[in-house]
């Protein structure tokens, strides 16, 4: 009983509370919704201050002020600057369309000129044209794009504008008058479909200004287009119910005499609570006077998320209070259940833990496991090259061994010829005769033939200096090769990658082809320059085995777009086209036992997707192969 009399209590403390709240809140939802109608004014009088001084800066351009009626004498200057305007306000208001109106704009009779139905000087429609909303293409269905509505409106508006604005001197200063017509048809479909037609979806308004030539006299007009639904776009989900927005139908510039009032009208939803009338004008620009007539639902105050919040809160309390007196009293029956379940569902965790474990420790076996693949083929691919590099680092090393014992010859001749100049010198200092010892001096200088063992001691130098030079890049090569195990990716040069495995490789080429390089310079790109030379060497390998004597292989790196382009072609024996589909298996081989692993182009697919890359291959039986392989210049490196 005393739990349920303090449950009591504390549900009724609850409930005033909660009553207090509301009521805070409806004061709350009073001021938001003063605050949201403001800003809806400021963002639909600040849409309408783009339109208009975006219509006037093409009224004011000076190529409009000689325009002929066809447009063909137009400014490519004014005429670019008006696309880039239309563009402007296409994407920052939503205007569909803006036409350049001549003065003498007469829609429902025949142009002498072009032999059709009058229509403006220019218009400018690219972003709506075509388009419209549903599953339909553009192929598959063109709906009609209605102007004439549109054209008639430009004829009242033009009409005012000859009435009461005839002269530029009728403005004042940049305060160009400005006319908006009723809501009619207009020829913007983007927002109509052709599933669920409703011609609401095509309602608009156009709003114009004059232009004037250089005389003063009006030319023309201004002309945009705008859906109604895009203007009410403008204003905020929240203020749901029924809006009203009235414009004046009078010359915006002008002593603001009011005209028609012509509505747009949206949805009405529930009880009017609230009825807010707002002015949209005048401003320093428009002077016609737009209004915004707001009026809300007394349901979307019960709705509002607070209260709705408010009033679950008091029933969540009320629940959980009531909770609370039958779990204090039932607690004691589950709670031995509840620990037994929640015992079972640590031990299935724990059991899941050790799964997972489990399969991280596999995933790291295999990892190694392939690692160990990929370093065994490397093993066997230097075991197949390892005579070849054998021969090419003694060749160097045997001339640089000549060279060393044709050098030590020289060196005693030199040491004789020194020894003379020593005797000679002796003698000059003993003041005895030492004419005996110039001429032995001379005579061993002619012996020796001093001046050839000078020129060829240059020639042995720069020789020798060459083999090992050759000998450096043979083992760099070696070197590059061996980082197949590389774990941390690093800047590198594909060309010098290419040149390395060209290096490692040679010997095996340069007996059964003549190899042909276009190396183009290429931007360092993010990998493993060690695992990149394996691949290189594969396929350098492949073409020196595919090839017959004399062959060709040519060898090319490029930029194409976004990535480095490598092919390496030769004019070999080929693929058979049963066998295109398995040269990327791991121990696929058509080399005899003994000459391959079969593991050479499978560890170069997985090592090229590892750069995130391509690798393609075409080939014909009898007349060549050529691989293709693109990386990415920027890419993330898969684990």
């Amino acid at each position: 009983m005393v739990w349920v009399f303090i449950g009591s209590l504390g549900f009724i403390a609850l409930g005033y509370q909660s009553f207090i709240q509301i009521r805070l809140q409806n004061d709350i939802f009073e001021k938001e919704t003063t605050e949201e109608l403001l800003k809806t004014r400021s963002r639909f009088d600040e849409k309408l201050k783009l339109i208009y001084s975006g219509l006037r800066t093409i009224a004011r351009l000076p190529g409009l002020k000689k325009i002929k009626r066809h447009g063909n004498n137009m400014d490519p200057n004014a005429l670019g600057a008006i696309q880039e305007i239309y563009n402007n306000l296409a994407t920052s208001v939503d205007i569909s369309e803006i036409y350049i109106v001549p003065r003498s704009f007469k829609p429902d009779d025949i142009d002498p000129i072009t032999g059709h139905l009058e229509e403006p000087i220019l218009s400018f429609d690219e972003i709506i044209v075509g388009k419209f909303k549903g599953k339909h293409t553009k192929s598959t269905i063109k709906l009609p794009e209605i102007e004439i509505f549109e054209y008639h409106a430009m004829v009242q508006q033009i009409d005012r504008f000859i009435k009461e604005f005839p002269k530029e001197s009728n403005i004042s200063g940049l305060r160009f008058p400005v006319v908006s017509s009723p809501r009619l048809m207009t020829c913007d479909n983007t927002l109509y479909n052709p599933d669920a037609p409703s011609d609401a979806d095509r309602m608009g308004i156009v709003i114009s200004v004059p232009f004037y030539a250089k005389s003063g006299d009006l030319l023309g007009m201004i002309s945009a287009v705008i859906l109604s639904r895009r203007l009410k776009n403008i204003f905020s989900e929240e203020l749901t119910g029924k809006y009203e927005v009235k414009n004046s139908f009078s010359l915006l510039a002008s002593a603001g005499q009011a005209g028609e009032s012509v509505p747009f009208l949206f949805p009405e939803i529930g009880n009017i609570t609230k009825s807010t009338i707002l002015t949209l004008g005048p401003s320093a620009e428009l002077g016609e006077i737009w209004n915004i007539q707001v009026e809300k639902s007394s349901s979307l105050f019960w709705k509002s998320k607070e209260v709705v919040k408010t009033i679950q809160t008091l029933v969540i309390e009320f629940i959980l209070i009531s909770c609370l007196i039958i779990l204090w009293l039932v607690n004691q029956m589950i709670g031995t259940r509840r620990r037994k379940q929640l015992e079972k569902e640590l031990e299935a965790r724990r059991t899941e833990l050790e799964y997972q474990k489990k399969m991280r420790e596999s995933d790291l076996q295999l990892q190694a496991a392939q690692l160990q693949l990929a370093q065994s083929e490397k093993m066997a691919s230097l075991g197949t090259m390892a005579a070849g590099v054998a021969h090419e680092i003694n060749n160097p090393l045997s001339f640089v061994l000549a060279n060393s014992e044709a050098l030590n010859t020289y060196i005693e001749s030199m040491k004789a010829v020194i020894k003379s100049y020593e005797h000679l010198e002796a003698a000059c200092a003993a003041r005895v005769d030492f004419q005996p010892k110039i001429d032995d001096l001379r005579k061993l200088k002619e012996k020796s033939d001093l001046s050839y063992i000078l020129e060829d001691v240059e020639k042995i130098s720069s020789e020798t200096k060459d083999g090992i030079l050759r000998v450096k890049e043979i083992v760099a090569g070696l070197k590059s090769f061996a980082r197949i195990d590389d774990t941390e990716e690093s800047e590198m040069d594909v060309n010098e990658c290419f040149e390395s495995a060209l290096r490692i490789s040679w010997n095996e080429v340069k007996y059964k082809a003549h190899l042909e390089k276009a190396l183009q310079p290429l931007p360092k790109i993010m990998g493993f320059p060690g695992q990149l030379t394996q691949v290189f060497t594969n396929l350098l390998m492949n073409s020196a085995y595919a090839v017959e004597e004399n062959g060709l292989i040519q060898v090319k790196t490029q930029l194409v777009n976004d990535h480095i382009q490598i092919t390496v072609e030769d004019n070999g024996k080929g693929i058979k086209p049963e066998n295109m589909d398995k040269i990327f298996m791991p121990f696929f081989t058509t080399k005899p036992v003994g000459k391959g692993t079969g593991l050479g182009l499978s560890i170069s697919y997985g090592i090229i997707k590892r750069h995130g890359g391509k690798i393609h291959v075409t080939s014909r039986l009898g007349q060549g192969t050529r691989f293709t392989i693109e990386l990415p210049l920027t890419r993330s490196i898969a684990a």
